[in-house]
């Protein structure tokens, strides 16, 4: 026996609170640039038309074996961090960058 499945008219009243992808908001923004004659390198949806490449792979093959598989500390790694306050002290002539004073993240606009 064939059964159809009926959806319920009206949808169920979760439905309201759910709100739309800003992956897909994004990629309509960058289509609308696009169309308008702006220079936009779209990052937001869709697979890279090229192979990832060797070095990148390999090392994160490297970093899953070395066990780096979660997400990182809000902070930043702490190697990250060592690194960049390293930089830092080599580039302002020694001035003391600690490690606890550097932050890695992201900005958003």
């Amino acid at each position: 026996m064939n059964r159809v499945l009926r959806i319920p008219d009206p949808l169920s009243s979760n439905l309201q609170h759910l709100k739309g992808s800003e992956t897909i908001a994004i990629s309509a923004e960058a289509k609308r640039r696009k169309a308008a004659g702006e220079d936009v390198l779209d990052l937001s949806v869709g697979e890279p038309d090229f192979d990832t490449p060797p070095a990148v792979a390999q090392a994160g093959i490297q970093a899953i074996e070395r066990g780096y598989t979660r997400y990182p500390p809000n902070i930043g790694l702490p190697e990250l961090r060592e690194a960049i306050a390293q930089n830092l002290r080599l580039l302002s002539d020694g001035r003391a960058d600690h490690v606890h004073e550097t932050v890695v993240g992201t900005y958003l606009k």
